[in-house]
């Protein structure tokens, strides 16, 4: 918000008052410069695309094709989806153990696990081994053919150990983001300030 109201209102007067005093600007200044001059023209064509960019992909989410579509991108994603697939699998452990270990058939907790796991491709395997189960054929054997997905450890059925595992994750992915988001903001500030302080360090040296 900060970075648009510089852009949208603060630079523009900046630049009536630059371009008075006939000096070149420095490279960066005339970036910024012309970022404010395309963002003041076109703001609202930038608008209006981003609000229909994510109005298509809300809808585009919404259907079977694009959750799975999502969900996929969740898990392949680097730091968050490790986090993401620790998440689902003690989802998926806990449900199990519990809905076994109150009475219910194997495969009836195996579709009722699928159905809260929050997630398309982990359904799907886990509903995969439903009908394994119901023909006989045992969990391990499934699971253990989405190995990228299921973990030799998980088959072993350890809630504590993936709850433990989730909350390690959170702390490390917090742990990297606060000193990552730091940087992206200080880097953003000092670009901004360069280009404006640049050219009136070089008026008042001449």
């Amino acid at each position: 918000i900060v970075f648009a109201l510089m852009i949208l209102f603060v630079l523009p007067n900046m630049t009536t008052i630059l371009q008075e005093t006939d000096t070149e600007l420095p490279l960066p200044t005339r970036i910024i410069i012309a970022i404010s001059n395309f963002a003041r023209a076109w703001g609202w064509a930038i608008g209006l695309s981003f609000i229909g960019g994510i109005a298509a992909a809300v809808r585009y989410v919404k259907t079977e094709a694009g959750r799975r579509t999502l969900d996929g991108i969740i898990i392949k994603s680097p730091v968050v989806g490790d986090l993401a697939k620790k998440v689902y699998l003690a989802r998926i452990a806990e449900n199990l153990s519990t809905l076994i270990a109150g009475g219910l058939p194997i495969a009836q907790a195996l579709e009722f696990s699928g159905q809260v796991v929050g997630n398309k491709i982990y359904q799907e395997v886990v509903f995969k081994a439903r009908d394994g189960v119901r023909r006989g054929e045992a969990i391990s054997v499934i699971l253990k053919q989405s190995p990228k997905l299921f973990p030799p450890m998980f088959t072993q059925n350890v809630v504590t150990f993936y709850q433990g595992e989730v909350q390690r994750a959170m702390d490390n992915l917090l742990g990297l983001l606060e000193p990552l988001l730091v940087v992206f903001l200080g880097l953003g500030v000092a670009i901004v300030v360069a280009a404006v302080l640049l050219p009136l360090y070089k008026i008042s040296g001449l």
